[in-house]
């Protein structure tokens, strides 16, 4: 399709592998200067296609030391469609793998080779036909529920609320509220506690700075309530998620779909949102 446009797509290959848990890892990676070159010489707007959502999310964190906006200079998607994505900030759109079809076509073709010693000439090609869009590829149509989304990414641990971005945005709440909830998935103070969340696990995993201090800088005026935050909707506190992290251990896919599904039902009303 995109030799079929006139155009020649352009690759870049990491030289060392993002994936895992090991944070390290990761901003090494997105601190390589060929990626960084890669990013900044590209056409824009530009699409990038992720080996995987890990690979992916490399992207996208080069993409904001570079002060490269996303989507609108670069779009980036990943392939798995793992709680990598969905935990992203901004959350990333990602290829879903029809991983039941490939194992059907699979045992269907081991059968037929086992029967009658057929091999295929030709490799069997099966379409990823389902996308999870999210805001790596996605602009808003909505002007104001855009310029929240960029104004919590930045200001989310700067203290600002639900009434403050309102405020800024001059709009009504309520209908702000129900406008952002169904095009975005998750109302504004939900928004809020994920990238608080997203922050302090990436500072938990990446610093040696104690949790009273990240519980500052992620806007929490009392540890305490920071620990039953974190443990609320990590699954953990502050303290495991770090041991688990310093000894290479997963965060533990569960705690995610726990946050994105049922731990953000409803605010937790100790919270300023």
């Amino acid at each position: 399709m995109i030799h079929a446009s006139g155009r020649q797509p352009l690759c870049y290959e990491l030289t060392c592998d993002p994936v895992g848990s090991d944070h390290a890892r990761m901003q090494e990676a997105a601190s390589e200067a060929g990626l960084r070159k890669f990013l900044s010489t590209a056409p824009k707007p530009l699409g990038v296609l992720g080996l995987n959502d890990d690979f992916a999310r490399c992207v996208c964190v080069a993409c904001q030391a570079l002060g490269l906006a996303i989507p609108d200079e670069v779009a980036v998607l990943g392939v798995d469609d793992t709680s990598v994505a969905r935990l992203n900030v901004p959350p990333l759109s990602s290829i879903r793998p029809p991983g039941e079809r490939v194992g059907y076509e699979a045992m269907k073709l081991l059968d037929r080779i086992m029967c009658r010693g057929a091999i295929p000439a030709a490799p069997i090609l099966i379409p990823c036909d389902a996308i999870g869009v999210r805001e790596s590829t996605q602009r808003i149509a909505d002007a104001s529920i855009e310029r929240a989304l960029r104004l919590i990414q930045v200001e989310a641990c700067q203290g600002l609320t639900v009434g403050s971005l309102v405020r800024f945005l001059g709009v009504g709440r309520s209908s702000f509220e129900k406008r952002f909830t169904q095009q975005i998935g998750r109302t504004p103070g939900q928004e809020l506690q994920r990238v608080k969340l997203h922050q302090a696990r990436k500072l938990l995993a990446e610093t040696e700075l104690s949790v009273t201090r990240i519980a500052g800088m992620v806007g929490f005026a009392r540890s305490s309530i920071f620990g039953a935050f974190f443990k609320k909707y990590a699954g953990m506190t502050p303290t495991e998620y770090r041991r688990q992290r310093g000894s290479g251990m997963p965060a533990g896919d569960e705690a995610d779909q726990s946050f994105l599904c049922s731990g953000l039902a409803a605010p937790d009303p100790g919270l300023r949102t």
